[in-house]
């Protein structure tokens, strides 16, 4: 009896929590699909454990310390990405968080988080040797924590899929992380999204012919016959001009940058990602595609391009003639970019495996060395070249043991009275800066015809800036010979259309 009561009052407290984690006013509509999903997100793992290990309190307490940490996690996501809650793709990431803990855990508040989980811990191993445990049931367990995996792939059949398309169709979720966390709670929303996907995940491979539906890039300029210069487009790790936000940023910082907005046509790319995701902005603006289209999949647009070809700027460059390859000093597997390129038309990837001897400029390979080898790569080259270049330099977290014994002393400027995590990011926006006036001056003296276009694929996560809600990054685009200087603000789904207008 006291069992049945514990048990009642940890499911009343895991749908406290969750109602809570979505502002505490569900719409009636959606509340009891959010119970639902909150009371099986208690009830599912705990029959297994309890089957498996015989005691019932030390189990309940477990799965009850695991939703704990959950919803922890999605807290400090949202404090720290503005808000955005956790996602069901983000378990996805799991293997990249093991493997580049740096990337993550520096954003958490590990060490209150570290004191919790220990005390409870304890708390578990005092509940683990109380009294005698009923008879472990393996087999049992194993039947219970496969019955998850059965419905799953039940789901996977036509007739779930045509289950799944009609949940979605009643509940009408948004796709919008926040507005769906706040309407179905954050386990009820994951439900939904995770549901969406599947009538897509059944569509057979097919090779990628022409634009989709959802590619903004008008017909016309697809279908012009271009000229072939080296193209070279850069997704430079959380660049901004912070001068947009502080008036006390030293001059000559983006010197190089500076210069080069003189002759390119140049704006803010509306990025909607917040210190992340660069997956989201590196899809969008390499397929041309409006994230609207994927619904669900626009969380992590990867992952449904890990199984087969997606159209893109380099299937097109390849079909014209141009060699396609994308560099990126960092590992191959991040994001799966090892599965998603090919898919994308590219024909070489290279990573940190062919490019870890670049030297470093704080913990990452230096843009200025990556943009060297990016010039010596095309100068090399007898065939046009569409080059993707995937900077690493300038990612966070940004901590006082980032620089290497003198690297700071290459700035051109005195730190002064400027924040130290802003005073970082500095350091390598001039180094930055003068990549790109490397990468300028090495397309100029070539003799080649060249594009070099660069954008930002969100703002840093940086404390001592505050963008006041502006998400967008800077981009530009430069063509040898010089472009009159032109200001215009676009989605990152325009960027490639823009380019392809340019060189025709």
């Amino acid at each position: 009896m006291f069992s049945l009561l514990l048990l009642c009052t940890a499911l009343a407290a895991c749908i406290w929590v969750h109602r809570a984690s979505a502002g505490g006013r569900l719409p009636a509509r959606s509340r009891l699909l959010a119970d639902i999903c909150a009371a099986s997100f208690l009830a599912i793992p705990l029959l297994p454990v309890y089957l498996l290990t015989g005691r019932f309190y030390a189990s309940l307490f477990l799965v009850c310390l695991c939703i704990l940490v959950i919803f922890t996690i999605d807290r400090a996501k949202r404090a720290v990405l503005a808000g955005e809650p956790l996602v069901w793709s983000d378990t996805t990431f799991a293997g990249q968080v093991v493997r580049t803990p740096g990337l993550y855990f520096l954003y958490l508040p590990w060490r209150p988080m570290l004191a919790c989980l220990t005390a409870l811990l304890v708390v578990l191993a005092l509940l683990c040797r109380a009294g005698e445990p009923a008879p472990s049931r393996p087999l049992a367990a194993l039947a219970a924590a496969s019955l998850p995996w059965a419905c799953w792939k039940l789901a996977q059949t036509a007739p779930g899929r045509e289950l799944a398309a009609r949940i979605c169709t009643r509940f009408k979720p948004s796709f919008d992380p926040k507005q769906d966390a706040a309407s179905f709670g954050l386990l009820g929303a994951a439900f939904l999204h995770l549901l969406d996907t599947l009538p897509r995940r059944a569509q057979d491979p097919s090779p990628a012919a022409k634009a989709p539906e959802g590619t903004i890039w008008q017909a016309a300029v697809l279908a012009r016959k271009q000229s072939r210069p080296d193209i070279v487009l850069v997704q430079s790790e959380s660049f901004c001009d912070p001068r947009r936000f502080r008036s006390d940023i030293p001059a000559g910082v983006l010197a190089g940058y500076d210069d080069i907005l003189a002759s390119s046509v140049s704006g803010n790319l509306l990025v909607t990602a917040v210190g992340a995701y660069t997956m989201r902005t590196e899809h969008s603006v390499l397929t041309g595609r409006d994230p609207s289209v994927l619904r669900a999949d626009a969380f992590n647009p990867y992952l449904p391009a890990q199984k087969r070809p997606v159209w893109s700027l380099a299937w097109h460059l390849k079909r014209q003639g141009w060699d396609t390859i994308c560099v990126h000093p960092f590992y191959k597997t991040f994001f799966r970019r090892d599965l998603v390129l090919p898919y994308l038309g590219f024909d070489t990837f290279l990573s940190m495996d062919e490019l870890g001897f670049l030297p470093k400029f704080g913990p990452h390979a230096s843009d200025t060395a990556l943009a060297q080898w990016t010039a010596d790569y095309i100068k090399a080259s007898a065939r046009p070249v569409f080059c993707f270049v995937i900077t690493m330099e300038n990612h966070g977290p940004w901590s006082v043991r980032r620089f290497a014994a003198g690297e700071e002393r290459q700035a051109s400027f005195e730190r002064g009275q400027l924040p130290e995590d802003l005073w970082q990011y500095l350091v390598h926006l001039e180094q930055e800066s003068r990549a790109i006036d490397l990468m300028r001056r090495a397309m100029t003296d070539s003799g080649r015809e060249g594009v070099l276009a660069l954008y930002g694929d969100h703002q840093p996560i940086l404390p001592s800036l505050d963008s006041r809600g502006d998400t967008s990054t800077p981009y530009f685009i430069w063509k040898t010979g010089n472009l009159p200087a032109c200001r215009k603000n676009l989605t990152p789904e325009e960027l490639g259309g823009e380019i392809l207008s340019l060189i025709a």
